[in-house]
């Protein structure tokens, strides 16, 4: 598992996360205090994956950048 950098997406999962034990203005007073990875962590709530589409565009990137040719 490759874990997203997308923050948006973070706070997303962890909001699911924490939805059943912690009321909504708990967890929006958690996330207005404290970094998002933090959080993750804590609560143990496994960040999302990074999309198949991302992974591949990093992939080109990478080997752009390094003068390697790749067709995906």
């Amino acid at each position: 598992m490759f874990p997203s950098d997308h923050v948006p997406s973070k706070y997303r999962c962890l909001r699911d996360g924490l939805e059943g034990d912690h009321s909504k203005s708990m967890i929006e007073t958690l996330l207005s205090n404290t970094d998002v990875d933090e959080l993750l962590r804590e609560y143990e709530v496994p960040p999302p994956s990074i999309s198949t589409v991302r992974a591949r565009r990093v992939m080109q990137r990478l080997c752009d950048d390094a003068g390697i040719g790749l067709a995906l």
